[in-house]
């Protein structure tokens, strides 16, 4: 019989990973001559119900999902699904809803690991058409003491293979094991064997899927390269309509017919567009990467720099060309005072400073802040709180009241807050722990630990597991009540949020960043830019901890940059990371004596002349640095900054 405990965090992680799009039934089985593969990379893994979490050397499709990650079981099976929680002897049947499920069974039965055997790998061949082999050497069968060898080889093209070694008596040809493959849910499986003695040295044993191949690659602007997220994408198999959307990767995957197929490309950014994969062999991989069509502005003259008498007027000319294939312009201008460089960095997502918290004596960090110059990490496991330097320099640590997790600044009150039970939210003056005040919570819950603070407004953000809850602070005469709450669309998905970090735009009730709790099969995680009301997704930029699970405290600094706690991935090694993030939340200001950049239309290939006009007439002698930020229509809505030094005599 099956066990059917199970981790909570696999099965919802298997639940909840976006599926690519595919055929899902289809596998058929046959026997082959043998070829055995000996591995040639061994595992430390010995003993009875043990399991080994590795990360497959690269992605395969496996019943109409995306597999990156496996446990490797010691009772002769792979497991891309959830495995039990305690390993039992037993096998089979197939298939069946208990666990384990998403698995291929090479031999299913009570093995053992001991000193004479080990569990190997080994990769072999070329892009698109690599092997990997997950080899169970010289294992023992716990019935009789009797030994084999079994192999899976995973092809990239889909196809699976199992092969036998020392094949002798009727237990060692299959008599007790179950050999198969079987789907996510354990609804559908294709058995060879079901405790039958029909395995041998000299056959192997092919799970396909006729008339199939895998088409993938790459949505990327053809401008700089780099992915396109939050495009759909649909294409026609076997008269079925499929779907499927990217995510921050850009990465799109799709099983198709060997007869070729249409794929159709639509998004909010760039042009629809569609695409044609050729027809190829069986359970093989078509690889292509697609370029999508933008504009691409560019700001061609060196900053102005400009020399105004007083109380007068100037104007000076800047050159704005466009690279890209298409027209581009941009629909507003916004003024950014004391400016020294364009104020939206050339690669957003750069990781400006990152260390290791334990390396610094954190051990057990979570929540993270910048407050009045030094680095805040709290500790939920130790009840305590950490000031450190941007750098890593641990400055001191105290211990703290409540288990604190993801953390929130109010930088005029020098406090920070975070959720504790109830629901409620706490500020404290974090040098003393001193409880500056506590907001009681109604009409809410918070079952994950995200927090962020909007101080225009007097606005918290709370995350009640996949839902952003917009609660009143302690300001208004009903404190602690809800405004509104929104749930995460479907392109942020997650276990849950972990960490949350307030942009003030200026208008309404600006945006948020949040960190995920980032799932560990299917796709990495991602820092995802959303708007409050609604939840609607503005921009995703990818997980500084690539990994299961990853996802801790997020906050941003005055600057609008991103401070982030990671824990280590769930696959290992668990090493946590903090990080800083550059992003692009300049502070705006009104300055009546700068205008200019109103937009024109750039056609392909061409350059147009923008005017900066300068008035002194309300400024002193003395030197002014401003920066004009024009949002552009491009993809993304990249930003040009028109750097501006006047001097006034």
């Amino acid at each position: 019989m099956r066990r059917v405990l199970v981790v909570l965090l696999l099965v919802l992680a298997a639940l909840t990973a976006p599926d690519a799009s595919a055929v899902e039934e289809g596998y058929t089985v046959a026997t082959a001559s043998s070829s055995y593969v000996e591995g040639d990379t061994a595992f430390d893994l010995k003993g009875d119900n043990v399991k080994h979490y590795i990360s497959l050397p690269f992605p395969v499709m496996y019943y109409g999902k995306v597999v990156r990650m496996a446990d490797i079981v010691d009772d002769g099976y792979l497991a891309f699904g959830h495995t039990p929680d305690v390993l039992g002897p037993d096998s089979g049947p197939l298939p069946s809803t208990n666990a384990p499920n998403g698995a291929v069974y090479a031999f299913w039965d009570d093995l053992v690991i001991d000193d004479a055997a080990a569990i190997r790998t080994k990769v072999d061949g070329v892009e698109p058409a690599r092997r990997f082999v997950v080899e169970w050497h010289n294992v023992r069968l716990k019935a009789d003491g009797s030994r084999l060898s079994a192999e899976i080889v995973l092809h990239e093209g889909g196809q699976i293979v199992l092969q036998y070694k020392g094949i002798g008596s009727p237990t060692e040809a299959g008599a007790r094991a179950v050999v198969g493959i079987e789907d996510w849910s354990g609804s559908s499986a294709v058995v060879w064997s079901n405790r039958q003695p029909k395995l041998s040295d000299a056959t192997a044993v092919r799970f396909r899927k006729p008339g199939m191949m895998v088409a993938r690659g790459v949505l990327r602007n053809a401008n700089d390269r780099t992915p396109v997220s939050l495009a759909d994408l649909k294409t026609v198999v076997n008269g079925r309509t499929v779907t499927m959307y990217t995510i921050w990767d850009g990465e799109y995957w799709f099983e198709v017919s060997t007869r070729g197929a249409v794929i159709e490309v639509t998004s909010a950014d760039y042009p629809a567009t569609s695409f044609e994969v050729p027809a190829g062999a069986d359970n093989t991989v078509a690889a292509r990467d697609i370029l999508l069509p933008a504009p691409a502005l560019v700001v061609e003259s060196p900053p102005v720099e400009i020399t105004v008498p007083a109380g007068q007027r100037r104007t000076a000319t800047v050159t704005i060309r466009n690279n890209g294939a298409l027209p581009g312009t941009w629909d507003a201008v916004r003024e950014i005072e004391g400016g020294a460089t364009a104020p939206q960095p050339d690669r957003p997502g750069a990781i400006l400073r990152s260390w290791n918290p334990v390396a610094s004596g954190v051990p057990h960090g979570y929540g993270i802040a910048e407050l009045g110059g030094d680095v805040w990490i709290s500790s939920r496991a130790d009840r305590t709180l950490s000031r450190l330097t941007p750098d890593g320099v641990l400055l001191d640590t105290r211990p703290t009241a409540d288990a604190i997790g993801d953390l929130a600044v109010i930088r005029d009150q020098g406090l920070l807050c975070y959720v504790v039970g109830g629901p409620a939210i706490r500020c404290i003056r974090p040098a003393t722990g001193e409880v500056a005040y506590t907001v009681a919570g109604s009409g809410w819950s918070a079952t994950t630990d995200g927090l962020a603070y909007l101080a225009r407004t007097d606005m918290f953000f709370v995350s009640n597991a996949r839902t952003i809850v917009q609660v009143k602070g302690s300001s208004h005469a009903d404190a602690g009540t809800v405004v509104r709450q929104c749930g995460l669309s479907r392109y942020d998905q997650s276990l849950g949020i972990a960490g949350i970090g307030h942009v003030d735009t200026g208008s309404a009730d600006g945006l948020v960043w949040i960190y995920p709790v980032s799932i560990g099969y299917g796709r990495v995680a991602h820092l995802s830019l959303v708007a409050p009301a609604g939840c609607g997704g503005r921009d995703l930029l990818p997980d500084p901890q690539p990994g299961g699970y990853t996802g801790a405290g997020l906050e941003t600094d005055p600057a609008g940059n991103l401070w982030v706690f990671s824990n280590g991935p769930y696959e290992g090694p668990r090493v946590p990371k903090v990080s800083y993030i550059q992003s692009a939340t300049p502070t705006y200001a009104e300055l009546p004596w700068l205008a200019g950049g109103a937009p024109v239309v750039v056609g392909p290939g061409q350059s147009r002349a923008v005017e900066v006009t300068v008035d002194a007439t309300s400024l002193r002698p003395g030197t002014y640095r401003a920066t004009l930020e024009l949002p552009t229509t491009a993809p993304k809505r990249p930003k040009l900054g028109i750097r501006v030094q006047v001097t006034v005599g």
